[in-house]
C-alpha cells in the first residue's frame, strides 16, 4: 500500500508537469541530460531527465522518501517504473495522443499559447508562453541555447508545481540508462 501511495504521489508530479507527458507520440529528438528542481504541494523534488534522442528517456524523482525511476521506450509504447528498494519493475502501456508541451512556435499555436516574449531564465536566453492545458494553466520558458525546458510553472487545483533547471548536458547518455538492471523483477500489470 505505501508503494502504491508513493506511484499515486509520483504520478501527480507527472501530471502537473508538462514536459512529462507520458504519450505515444512525440519524444524529445536530441540529446540531453537535464537536472530540475520541483517545487510544489508534494514538496520540494529533484527530478533528473535523460534522452537518448532515439526515443528512449529516463527521469529519476524521490517522493515520499523513496526514489522512482521511470524509463519510457517510445517506439515501443511502454514505461517501465523501477523501484530500487524492492527492485522491482512495472511495465505500463504508452497511451497514444497528439498532444505535446510547448517548446517552440508550432507548438505553441497548436495549443492556442499566448507568448511570453524574452528574457534571461536562470542564466538562459528563453522564449515563453502560456497556455491553458487539461491539467491546469501552464508557462513555460524554453532556452534558445539549449533547445529544452528551462522553468515550467503548472498550477491546477492541485496546487502549482515548479520545475527549474539546475544542470543541462547535450551529450549521448550511456544507453545502461535506459535498460532495466539486472535482478529485477517485473511485478504483474496485466500488459
Amino acid at each position: 500500500m505505501k508503494i502504491l501511495k508513493a506511484l499515486l504521489s509520483l504520478s501527480c508530479i507527472s501530471i502537473l508537469t508538462s514536459s512529462l507527458s507520458c504519450a505515444a507520440e512525440p519524444y524529445p529528438t536530441k540529446t540531453f541530460d537535464a537536472v530540475y528542481q520541483m517545487s510544489g504541494p508534494q514538496g520540494n523534488h529533484t527530478m533528473r531527465m535523460v534522452s537518448d534522442g532515439k526515443g528512449h528517456m529516463r527521469s529519476e524523482t524521490s517522493a515520499n522518501g523513496q526514489k522512482f525511476i521511470t524509463i519510457t521506450d517510445y517506439p515501443a509504447h511502454v514505461a517501465i517504473t523501477l523501484m530500487e528498494a524492492q527492485k522491482m519493475a512495472i511495465k505500463t502501456p504508452l497511451k497514444s495522443t497528439t498532444d505535446e508541451p510547448v517548446t517552440d512556435e508550432a507548438s505553441a499555436r497548436k495549443h492556442n499559447a499566448r507568448s511570453l516574449g524574452s528574457k534571461v531564465v536562470l542564466g538562459h536566453p528563453c522564449k515563453g508562453w502560456q497556455y491553458t492545458a487539461p491539467e491546469g494553466q501552464s508557462e513555460v520558458w524554453v532556452g534558445d541555447d539549449i533547445g529544452y525546458l528551462v522553468r515550467s510553472t503548472n498550477t491546477s487545483s492541485a496546487g502549482t508545481m515548479t520545475m527549474d533547471l539546475k544542470t543541462f548536458s547535450g551529450g549521448a547518455p550511456s544507453q545502461d540508462l535506459f535498460a532495466v538492471p539486472p535482478g529485477y523483477h517485473y511485478m504483474p500489470t496485466g500488459m
